[in-house]
């Protein structure tokens, strides 16, 4: 395994600078596109360090801004279309991905930065300088849409903003707040995040070191376009899933329910076979998953097969009287023969809130034995990972803890802590050699 590059002795030049927290003064390891190259040579990549290392490069320039009328306008008019794009082919089978959205900006950015004069007030505000990384990220980070609907009704859009913002603002916090474990240590690595942190990386780039990624790029994505129109476009069922079981005995409802798949809810797909890229990278791509991890999913797709079957076929929670498969809620007066869907709006006030006595008179719903299966094991594998994660990484989680202590708990008394407009954000001497000196924070 290749060891972690060495810190920066001596003056600091531009390009080794990765701006922690904004500051430009903090030395950090000199890891340039031509180590990675190197490391390329080497072999696969085999520890988390290399990883990130390899794909996400230390040197930035922290002086440029992001706040440009370039990244507004592009970051939400994307966001505007991406949520207009999902809105409009819900209920087909496209996916509207980050990633498309991404290449999109930097096609349109690029585009603004060529074109706009830069001359005059005007020219200097709607184009100050080309097209970078830091625009682009700020971007992208903004696209984001969600759709909210409550038992028929819409919230009022004003209500929808602010609960979009306040569920971000949410997850920002918690990373925070708990970034001495989930952000600072190098360790801490998140594979999804590594197919559109490579593009950014790779887009922005001098072109004389992409130009064989670039290649690749084109080669696949004129492939894509070219394929993709037979499953996306004319929505040939055949190529979304074949099951060779389901084309051998289609009069069997126990073959649908096992080997079925390519409809939604129609079973659950053992051993079918699938040429639509996005139905196989749909819930997480096997290019990115690491395979301990692909493994552990297809054990546990296994057994949720098994114990599908079992609680449907052995009429458990009355199985057989409501669909195989679902999320919807029936009424207890559905039968094998006729599925009778619950009548939601029949048992609220008119706030939304459940009326108990018309529930009693209606009966209480029923779900179906498979979603119930995946609602009990869905939150038995959140405690298992719990319980994992303190069994295996007790030394690591307990970091998150570590500020509990007497002189940290006076800490938290001092009134000046929360006094945040008094703070300059400049950090002491001793701070910053604490951070040059510190193995075990990421160098990003």
């Amino acid at each position: 395994m290749a060891a972690m590059p060495e810190k920066i002795d001596g003056p600091i030049e531009p390009g080794q600078v990765a701006g922690i927290a904004g500051e430009k003064d903090v030395p950090l390891p000199a890891y340039s596109d031509a180590d990675a190259l190197s490391k390329e040579n080497q072999g696969p990549l085999e520890i988390a360090e290399e990883i990130i290392t390899h794909v996400i490069h230390v040197d930035d320039d922290p002086t440029l801004s992001p706040w440009t009328f370039r990244m507004f306008f592009i970051g939400l008019g994307l966001s505007g279309f991406g949520a207009v794009l999902q809105e409009t082919i819900y209920f087909k089978p496209q996916v509207i991905s980050v990633m498309f959205l991404t290449v999109l900006a930097q096609t349109l950015g690029t585009a603004m930065s060529t074109f706009i004069p830069r001359k005059g007030p005007i020219g200097r505000f709607l184009n100050p300088f080309p097209w970078n990384r830091t625009e682009h990220t700020a971007a992208v980070s903004g696209i984001s849409c969600i759709g909210l609907c409550f038992y028929g009704g819409y919230p009022n859009q004003v209500a929808g903003i602010f609960i979009t913002l306040s569920s971000q603002l949410i997850g920002y916090g918690v990373a925070g707040i708990m970034r001495t474990v989930l952000v600072n240590p190098t360790k801490m690595l998140y594979p999804i995040n590594l197919p559109i942190t490579t593009v950014m990386e790779t887009l922005h780039k001098p072109k004389a070191e992409t130009k064989q990624r670039f290649q690749v790029f084109w080669l696949v994505f004129v492939a894509v376009f070219c394929w993709e129109w037979f499953p996306e476009v004319l929505h040939l069922p055949t190529l979304s899933a074949v099951s060779i079981f389901c084309l051998a005995n289609q009069n069997s409802l126990v073959f649908t329910n096992l080997f079925g798949g390519s409809q939604g809810n129609e079973g659950m797909g053992l051993l079918s076979v699938c040429f639509d890229w996005n139905n196989i990278a749909r819930f997480g791509s096997p290019l990115w998953m690491p395979l301990q991890t692909l493994i552990n999913s297809f054990i546990g797709y296994l057994g949720g097969i098994a114990i599908s079957m079992v609680l449907y076929y052995g009429n458990v929670w009355r199985a057989m009287d409501f669909p195989f498969m679902s999320q919807l809620l029936y009424d207890q007066s559905s039968n094998s023969t006729s599925y009778v869907q619950y009548d939601e709006a029949a048992i609220m006030n008119a706030d939304f809130t459940v009326n108990s006595p018309l529930v009693d008179q209606t009966g209480a719903p029923y779900l179906t034995a498979t979603y119930v299966n995946y609602l009990i094991t869905s939150n038995a594998g959140l405690t298992a990972t719990i319980v994992h994660m303190l069994l295996w990484n007790y030394a690591e989680v307990s970091l998150g803890w570590s500020w509990i202590t007497l002189k940290g708990l006076k800490k938290l008394l001092d009134p000046s802590l929360y006094m945040f407009w008094r703070h300059t954000g400049v950090r002491t001497e001793e701070d910053k050699e604490r951070i040059r000196q510190n193995p075990t924070i990421d160098p990003h």
